[in-house]
This record gives structure tokens, sequence and C-alpha cells, in this order.
């Protein structure tokens, strides 16, 4: 099946150009099927009734607001509607070339870039007024300061998007403060963006330019505000932070798991890769199974599938894994997992008829009953554990349990702190990275007080008197 390419149109009051501009996208020689949805903001020059009458039998989709909404919200509602693989913002005026597309969504077809900026200022264009270039200067130098970065041209109206880095984006501005919002949420969520030189015809007001010097400011609040608040769910935010801020901490529980681990292994729930890309490192195969759509494609951002590298989109609670018993793994690794599935005994059944003879279940839990909160219910754990409990009931599976082992005892005062008595619903970037930095400590604390921690670590083999 072709990939598709949905190309969004916001329109409003653009009855000179709009038919020139869909008739420039169909032009385009594409080897993607098209897919075009025009989006009309209340336009009142006679626009709609040009859609009406000749356009709309020309594209996929026309949607008609009955007040004017705004340029953000006429193209958050194209995104919503589009169904292609890749998906390309089009203004309706002709400042923008369709036939420049090919070099726009090279980079993501290449797998090079899950989102693209045409810059205006890195290609050829005609010259344009020196404040709204000045303007554009200053908007992106405080947007390259906030998201460290060095982005040209964050106004342009070329963006492109692959559609999964598009999956559950949450955009709040309406109008031009879309262009930054959408921007801070792409470089927050750590997207690969490549810019590509576009050219560029820029509009005068006499023309039908429609920007105020009132958005300059608009567009700078936007960029704060986004940088200030969380984007996506609360267990991508976590995960993003623990592979950001945490990386110490994500190497100890490597270094906790190495020495029992085979040369074969499944991961279950491999979430966005922290502890996957440690995995892969010498090994001659590992499988790595996410439920998460989103997950899975930030994971393979991070690690590209290859000869010993491989992912399996399945929902571990609903699905069987019998038909994964045929490649042999003598590892399973289910790092801060299990708490997640609500039948954790029907899942720990199925990885010991998965395992051969003398195969290891390595796994990693939340320990600790009375500190379930309010934030273990965000991140969707059904439970926390004691050791004794756990213990039965891998034997109860047929397990032999080799190994126990509570970590990470400083860990008990802050989850307590944080989320029992505050409340709180998340760790702060700071907050993390003191704790990174202090592992040596942690470390050294867990030589001590074995008998306790926040988390877990059980190791079990399916052994000669295992049951099945």
């Amino acid at each position: 099946m072709p990939m598709k390419i949905s190309i969004v149109i916001p329109v409003y009051n653009e009855i000179c150009t709009i038919e020139e501009i869909v008739e420039s996208i169909l032009r385009v020689p594409l080897e993607l099927e098209k897919e075009i949805i025009i989006v009309d903001d209340f336009s009142k020059d006679g626009t709609r009734e040009l859609l009406k009458n000749k356009i709309e039998k020309k594209v996929n989709k026309v949607v008609y607001f009955e007040k004017n909404m705004g340029k953000g919200c006429a193209v958050i509602t194209g995104l919503k509607l589009a169904t292609g693989d890749i998906t390309l913002i089009q203004d309706a005026d002709l400042e923008y070339h369709p036939d420049e597309y090919p070099q726009l969504i090279k980079p993501i077809l290449e797998k090079k870039a899950d989102v693209v900026f045409g810059s205006r200022f890195i290609g050829s264009h005609r010259c344009f007024l020196f404040s709204h270039y000045l303007g554009n200067q200053v908007v992106n130098f405080v947007a390259n300061i906030l998201y460290n970065t060095t982005l040209t041209d964050l106004m342009t109206g070329y963006k492109v998007f692959n559609a999964q880095a598009l999956r559950n984006i949450c955009i709040k501005s309406n109008r031009f403060g879309f262009e930054a919002e959408i921007t801070g949420i792409v470089f927050k969520m750590g997207l690969r963006v490549y810019e590509v030189p576009i050219s560029y015809s820029g509009r005068d007001y006499s023309e039908g330019k429609k920007i105020k010097w009132t958005d300059f400011f608009v567009v700078i609040w936007w960029l704060l505000y986004t940088k200030m608040r969380s984007v996506g769910e609360v267990q991508y935010i976590t995960l993003d932070k623990l592979a950001k801020r945490s990386m110490r901490y994500n190497q100890y529980l490597y270094d906790k798991i190495n020495r029992y681990m085979g040369s074969r292994i499944l991961e279950l729930g491999a979430g966005t890769g922290n502890i996957t890309c440690l995995l892969v490192k010498n090994r001659e195969l590992l499988y790595g199974i996410e439920k998460s759509q989103d997950q899975l494609f930030h994971l393979l951002q991070r690690i590209p599938e290859s000869s010993i590298f491989k992912v399996v989109h399945c929902d571990i609670e609903k699905d069987s894994l019998s038909y994964l018993k045929k490649i042999n793994f003598n590892t399973v690794v289910c790092i801060n997992v299990l708490e997640h599935i609500s039948d954790h005994e029907k899942l720990l059944k199925d990885v010991f008829g998965l395992l051969p003879l003398n195969g290891r279940l390595i796994l990693i839990v939340p320990a600790l009953k009375g500190l379930l909160s309010r934030f273990d219910r965000q991140l969707g754990h059904f439970r926390r554990y004691e050791r004794k409990e756990l213990e039965n009931l891998l034997r109860a599976c047929g397990f032999d349990v080799e190994k126990t082992e509570y970590f990470n005892f400083p860990g008990i005062i802050s989850w307590w702190f944080n989320f029992v008595l505050l409340k709180r619903n998340g760790f702060s970037s700071f907050q993390l990275i003191v704790f990174d930095r202090l592992i040596w400590l942690v470390r050294l604390l867990d030589m001590f007080f074995k008998n306790t921690g926040l988390s877990l670590l059980v190791i079990a083999k399916k052994g000669n008197c295992a049951k099945g």
C-alpha cells in the first residue's frame, strides 16, 4: 500500500489564490498518494462559495467554520482529520511553492527526521519588510535560547511532520501562537528536526498579509508558556525525564541485572528505550515489546531496528506471547512493567511457557504497598509489591526464585514526601538531576540497607522442578 501525504490548508479570505494553490498541489509529481484537506475559517470574501462550487470536488475534504476561530484552530482541525503517513501544512496564499514538496518530505522519507521546517532565510526569497525580518530574528533567538537549538525560521508556513509524531499532541493556541506552541512541543518531545531551504514570495499588507505587530508578543508568550508546561502523557513525560536526567540511575539498574542475563533477550514493555539502549550492547538478539504506538515511535528513533534488535507492537496483557517461543529467548526482562498489568499472574504464566528450561525472568517492580500514591495511578500502576508476596506469586506460576533484593533505600523518603505527603504529579527535572548525581550515595546505602527500598529486584528461573 503506497504511503500517503496529508496536506492541510487553513483558509481565510483567499479567493484570489486558493484555486491556484490547489491546482499547484495537484500538479506536484509525488510517489505518495495525496490527501488535501481545506479548513475555511469563516471567509467573507467569496472564498467559501468558490470552495463549494468549484474546489470541493478536486480535494478530499473541506471543513467550514461557522465563525472565525483563528489559523491555529483551522490547522488543528485539519491535523485531526489527516490520515496520511506524512502531514504538511500549506498556507492558502502564494508565498510558498508546492513544487518544493519533494525536498521538504525527503528527510522524513529517509528516516532522518521526524519534523521538517522549510526555512525562508536559508533559501532564495523575495525581499520583504525589515520589520517582519527583525521580528522573525528575535523570535528565533528567543526560541533557540529556550529550547537549546539553532532554528532559523520558527514562523515558516511550511512545517512537515511524520504523522506518528503528532499523535496525542495537545495544542491549545487557536491563532498565530500555534506556530510557537507546536515548535516548542516538537523540541520538548525531543523529535528530530531538520530545516531545508525553501523559496519565499512574501506579500505586503496591500497584497493580503494578515499578521500584525501584536502577534510578535503572542508568539513570545506561547514560547514561554510551552516551555513551562508539560506536553504529552504522564507516562511519556516521566520516561523522557528519566532518559534525559537519570542516565546514572538507568546504568545502576542495568548493572544490577547484567550478570544474570543471557544472550537472547525479550524485553517486556520497552517504553522509549531507557534500558533497551543498554540491553542491546553485546547481545546476540534483543526483542523489545511495547503496546504504546507513541512510545514505540520514540523507541525506534533512539534504536533503529537491525539484525540484533527487533521491536514488536503488542499488548502483553491481552495478546498471547506463545508465537515468540520459536525464537528461543533465554532471558525475559521486565523492568517496571508488571505493576501496570491488572492480571499479573496470567502474564507470569505466559512468560513461564515462553522460556526454555533454565531460562531466567528478571523483574524490577516498585516496592512497599504503603507508598502507593495518586502518582502511581497516573502512571498506570495497579499496585506496589512486598517481597514475600511476589516470591509466592512467582512460585505459584512455576518459577524457582533465585534472588530477591530491595534497592534504592533513599528513594523511599523522596517518594513519600513528594507523592504521599504532598500528592505531587511528578518529579521536577531539578530533583532528578540531583538524585542522579547522588547515585554513588544510593549505591553505598543500598549495601547497608538490604531489607527495604523503593524498588524490588527478583531473579526467577525455570528450573528442573518447574511445573509444566
